[in-house]
């Protein structure tokens, strides 16, 4: 809700916090769940991912994710001092790692908001601006490499025949 809606003049408006003053404003069991939680998640990006392009992003998007479930659980807000920074670090670092696939992460960050952003225009009361640029984060960062990962099928260059699930049907078999 803006400062008009609230009844109270723009200048009254409390100033934007800085991504510092949010983290500073948990309490220290939450600064606690994301610096171990944080820490832990970069870590099982670069298992997972190895040195790569994919886990530098990952060592970026994890812990920043975190970091906004706390301050949205905690107050219901997605700060733009956090989230947008966090947006440009993953498009840039995935457009200098895989410049081929540039189209790919922009596209997917621009649909991801999108999508939010529609139901947001009709009916506002549901979600805010935040939610969406938080869509677009994770359109970039997430949707990005599950589009391109060689077990997708026709999005990964392989063909869309039914052995391409081969794996997981051996797991129903059992």
């Amino acid at each position: 809700m803006s400062a008009q809606e609230a009844g109270s003049s723009p200048a009254e408006a409390p100033a934007r916090l800085s991504a510092r003053e949010h983290v500073s404003s948990l309490s220290h069991a939450q600064r606690l769940v994301v610096l171990y939680g944080g820490a832990l998640l970069a870590i099982a990006s670069v298992v997972r991912f190895g040195f790569s392009g994919h886990a530098l992003v990952g060592v970026i998007f994890a812990p920043t994710l975190l970091l906004l479930a706390v301050i949205d659980l905690d107050r219901r807000l997605i700060p733009d001092a956090i989230v947008l920074p966090a947006l440009g670090a993953v498009l840039v670092l995935h457009i200098a790692f895989y410049p081929d696939h540039t189209l790919e992460w922009v596209l997917a960050s621009l649909g991801a908001a999108l999508f939010f952003f529609i139901p947001m225009l009709i009916y506002p009361a549901g979600m805010g601006m935040g939610d969406v640029k938080l869509a677009a984060l994770l359109g970039a960062a997430d949707v990005s490499w599950l589009i391109t990962h060689p077990s997708l099928g026709p999005w990964g260059g392989q063909d869309a025949s039914p052995t391409a699930g081969e794996p997981f049907l051996k797991f129903q078999s059992q």
